[in-house]
């Protein structure tokens, strides 16, 4: 007699989408639930599926016409909050792949500082050339011949110079580390206004620099953390 009172009428929930798991579930951990239909019986398909029993089929079909309603403000609000959580989650992948990019330049700047500190008397005399040759009122394509021929003549400190950068002033300097000669080489832009030294410092303040992003980049990682709680706070004004 209970069984049959028992199977005797049924709602049937909606699958959800994800996998393995019958119900939609809200950042809370609370499960939203959609009634599907209602049967007299259970069919043996829905045997598998979630489903409520009740005493009667009036009943049944009572509760699912009365919760109709609440189950569509329900759903309504949950797609409101995964789309918030969408967009948060983007913002969230964003803001840490800028701290990641901060490091890298970080790191990059740090080392680029450094190989001018160890190189400093082979930047010096480089240097000295490009300031004589820019001196001298020659047009660039000399200036370009002229660093050509002592690359080809073997000259240690033209070697070093991988690019002229004349209408900035600028050339790039293939350094390695002296102490170590299995560090691999990096390319290092120096300002023909500068001495070795004030180069080198160049590269030390824009560590700074991206030290400060990095800094402010963190802040508003948490601040969306922040906003993530009260937006799952604000979601459940339809409970």
């Amino acid at each position: 007699m209970f069984l049959a009172r028992h199977i005797f009428t049924v709602l049937i929930p909606q699958v959800a989408s994800i996998p393995r798991v019958c119900q939609e579930q809200r950042a809370d951990g609370k499960f939203v639930e959609t009634f599907e239909d209602y049967h007299p019986y259970i069919f043996q398909q829905a045997l598998q599926l979630p489903h409520h029993s009740y005493p009667s089929f009036s009943a049944a079909v009572d509760e699912f016409y009365a919760k109709q309603e609440t189950q569509k403000l329900e759903q309504k609000a949950l797609n409101i909050e995964k789309e918030a959580i969408k967009k948060l989650n983007n913002v969230k992948k964003d803001q840490k792949a800028r701290i990641l990019a901060l490091e890298e330049a970080k790191r990059q700047q740090e080392i680029m500082g450094e190989r001018i500190v160890l190189n400093e008397s082979l930047i010096e005399r480089a240097l000295m050339v490009m300031r004589t040759m820019i001196a001298s009122r020659s047009d660039w394509s000399a200036i370009e011949q002229l660093w050509k021929q002592a690359v080809q003549s073997g000259d240690e400190t033209a070697t070093r110079i991988v690019k002229l950068e004349l209408e900035s002033n600028q050339f790039v300097m293939r350094l390695g580390d002296p102490f170590n000669e299995e560090e691999p080489l990096v390319d290092v832009k120096i300002d023909s206004a500068l001495n070795a030294y004030q180069n080198s410092r160049k590269y030390f303040v824009d560590k700074k620099a991206a030290d400060v992003k990095k800094g402010k980049t963190k802040r508003k990682q948490r601040q969306l953390r922040m906003l993530k709680r009260k937006q799952k706070i604000q979601l459940t004004w339809y409970e």
